[in-house]
């Protein structure tokens, strides 16, 4: 199937102060957003691909992208506080509020029941097809990222669905979850400007360089059921 057209002509680069100081040049790149768009946000553990929650086409370019034909690849959510967390999950009782509210924002994917408010997502089949799919569980992350929190702000909180940016150099396939495989280094986002080297760069709408981020993923917990440490990354492996 065709992809969805992208929004720009050419990608817009826009390189920023990793405090987020100057995250104010990343305001035109909000506006793509607002459209639907697609582009390449810093988090805490690295680089991913983004598009706002209700953005159709976003996540259809997101899908073809990674290459993800013929099966369910569920992306996580960034979400910039625990309202909205609460507003796409169930189930959070006392405890597992407790647990979310003493650990982000940071470098943490929870997986929670989803709630009737989060729209239908969408699967290719293998002709690249779409399908729709209602999700069962949801995995939501608060990174704590200033430049990524200037874009969620501007945004007026809308929560973005995000898949890793693949490695080039054999992209390490995440989890069930697609929650972070090998994440880029700052050096291939780069090419980005120059060459536009890698295969996404001329599919994406922009790209925000932040500089280096942590290369070693989110800490995966499952809290659908008894809460379970999933995979092992930068954040604290003993919560549950």
């Amino acid at each position: 199937g065709n992809v969805p057209d992208r929004l720009v002509e050419e990608t817009q680069y826009v390189e920023v102060e990793p405090d987020g100081s100057d995250a104010w040049r990343c305001s035109d790149i909000t506006d793509l957003l607002r459209r639907g768009g697609v582009g390449c946000l810093p988090t805490d553990t690295g680089y991913g691909f983004v598009t706002p929650i209700d953005s159709k086409a976003g996540l259809e370019r997101i899908l073809k992208m990674k290459g993800y034909l013929g099966c369910k690849k569920p992306l996580s959510l960034l979400c910039s506080d625990l309202a909205t967390i609460d507003k796409y999950c169930y189930g959070i009782d006392r405890q597992v509020f407790k647990l979310l509210k003493g650990n982000l924002p940071g470098p943490y994917t929870f997986i929670l029941p989803a709630s009737s408010a989060l729209p239908k997502m969408m699967f290719l089949d293998n002709k690249g097809g779409k399908h729709s799919w209602a999700r069962k569980s949801l995995g939501v992350r608060m990174p704590d990222d200033n430049v990524l929190k200037y874009v969620q702000e501007e945004l007026g909180g809308i929560p973005l669905l995000v898949s890793s940016v693949p490695n080039e150099r054999g992209d390490g396939e995440g989890d069930g979850n697609d929650i972070e495989g090998e994440i880029i280094d700052v050096a291939q986002l780069q090419t980005c400007r120059i060459h536009f080297g890698s295969s996404w760069c001329q599919q994406v709408d922009f790209v925000v360089d932040a500089g280096e981020k942590p290369a070693d993923g989110s800490t995966i917990y499952d809290l659908t059921e008894e809460p379970a440490l999933l995979r092992e990354g930068l954040g604290d492996l003993n919560l549950v």
